[in-house]
């Protein structure tokens, strides 16, 4: 098999995820010739590969148009029910996200201190956001790193602030508790709860202001007010973040890692997703 993945040449943990994580799971399989595993991320949409057939194992849809399942594609499971109904599938093919099985590969943390905080990768385009964890003491978690260096950041934290969808399914397999965040338009949402509800959760975005280092020009001004108006333009960046606003973003911060409650799925939720997951693989 051949894998397919969001290959971001700056890298994103997420992604990244599958040619660290599937060799591991399926040693000897992926030998770059038959059929395209699609694995870990939000890959069900009209880029998937336009020849070829297609094993899906735990991606889900939510960003691009949805396909329709043909002769090409055999199904083992998706990431989670709003995937799985989306697709028009039996709930049982809700399997789970496999990035979770990342945890039975890392080292139990000799000790967990801090709070971290992991942007998306998209945000970080926009400000300087190891600055401002670092700054409140927080442990930044780079959402380009190395996967084994975010897997055992993120085992070794007392919790995580995440906007990165997949640092929290990386803490909640790693029993690590975590706070949701959302900080620029189209990196949450629907395909959070299509991850949560797999594991049998709810899961909480809360909301951090947006940060910019950019000028507004006239053009980007212009797509904001499509946008308002409901026309469907790319999201253009934020304005350049005035004192108030950044004062504001690390205020709301630092209550979210003082007080912010913090979200864990059940050791028996997590444990049956996980039996989901490696049933599929058995029967890859």
């Amino acid at each position: 098999m051949k894998l397919y993945w969001f290959d971001r040449p700056h890298g994103n943990f997420g992604d990244d995820l599958n040619p660290w994580l599937w060799p591991r799971l399926l040693p000897g399989v992926l030998d770059g010739e038959g059929a395209w595993l699609v694995g870990i991320g939000t890959l069900l949409n009209e880029r998937l590969p336009a020849t070829g057939d297609l094993v899906v194992l735990g991606a889900g849809a939510g960003l691009g148009t949805i396909p329709t399942p043909d002769g090409r594609w055999r199904i083992l499971g998706v990431r989670g029910p709003l995937t799985a109904q989306a697709l028009g599938l039996t709930p049982d093919l809700a399997v789970g996200d496999p990035a979770i099985l990342a945890a039975g590969f890392v080292p139990p943390a000799a000790t967990r201190a801090g709070v971290g905080f992991m942007p998306h990768y998209v945000s970080i385009e926009h400000w300087d956001w190891r600055a401002t964890a670092e700054g409140m003491g927080l442990v930044y978690i780079d959402p380009e790193g190395p996967v084994e260096t975010t897997l055992a950041q993120i085992a070794g934290v007392e919790s995580l602030i995440t906007e990165a969808m997949h640092g929290a399914i990386a803490a909640d397999a790693l029993r690590t508790p975590w706070v949701g965040v959302g900080i620029y338009p189209d990196h949450y949402g629907w395909k959070w709860r299509d991850w949560g509800l797999s594991v049998g959760i709810e899961p909480v975005i809360h909301r951090l202001p947006e940060l910019s280092n950019a000028p507004l020009s006239p053009r980007n001004f212009a797509k904001r007010v499509a946008l308002r108006l409901g026309a469907k333009v790319a999201e253009p960046p934020p304005p350049r973040s005035t004192p108030l606003t950044i004062d504001r973003a690390n205020e709301r911060l630092r209550a979210l890692a003082d007080r912010a409650p913090r979200q864990l799925s059940t050791d028996a939720a997590l444990a049956t997703s996980i039996s989901r997951l490696r049933a599929a693989i058995a029967r890859l």
